[in-house]
């Protein structure tokens, strides 16, 4: 019987580590996409009811929540962005003084229907604030992701019906952000046939 070379081997060993490392890897992102699309199941209600309740669209809102913590509740951010939505402390305080609200402890940010109350509250205040003009999409996403200051500064077009191209937005990360949601709720527009929410008409 003729002996396999030493060098030959290695190179079967090597394959065989590379081919189970590849189904190792294949099998774990399967089991991560399973537990998000159950996670995301369990939280489509609760999604609905929020984005109906703010007069926003559920694709919308659903997208959103996608983007930003892959529908799990207990998801902190690396500034210390909470939940769902990812909401933010200043986001709370101003939820809490416009609404004459007592303010939620840290541990009920964490309750999806606390978390999707003040993360759809806040993306519709972004909505009515550009309200009108003709790219309100993408500035009302850039607003939830890099804040009103930020946009009203850089990124805000001279007159309402000046287009906003994506390009435009200068921050790399926030623009990602905004087409990766908008992808997404293409995505979900697809997957259902939806009712538009109170004022989705007349969303861009």
């Amino acid at each position: 019987m003729k002996r396999r070379h030493p060098r030959t081997k290695l190179l079967l060993i090597l394959a065989s580590l590379c081919l189970a490392g590849a189904l190792f890897h294949r099998a774990a992102r399967f089991i991560r996409d399973r537990q998000e699309s159950r996670r995301e199941e369990l939280l489509l209600p609760a999604i609905r009811e929020a984005a109906y309740r703010h007069g926003l669209e559920s694709s919308l809102v659903r997208a959103l929540v996608w983007k930003e913590s892959r529908f799990r509740a207990d998801a902190v951010g690396s500034k210390g962005e909470i939940g769902l939505m990812q909401i933010t402390g200043g986001a709370v305080a101003d939820w809490a003084r416009r609404n004459r609200k007592p303010t939620p402890t840290r541990a009920q940010l964490f309750t999806p229907e606390v978390n999707l109350e003040i993360g759809c509250w806040y993306l519709s205040q972004s909505q009515k604030h550009w309200d009108g003009y003709a790219s309100r999409r993408i500035l009302e996403l850039a607003e939830y992701n890099a804040g009103r200051t930020k946009v009203l500064k850089d990124w805000k077009p001279e007159k309402p019906e000046d287009e906003v191209p994506l390009d435009a937005i200068t921050f790399p990360g926030t623009q990602d952000y905004i087409r990766q949601i908008l992808a997404r709720q293409e995505h979900y527009k697809k997957l259902e046939k939806e009712t538009p929410a109170i004022g989705a008409s007349r969303m861009k």
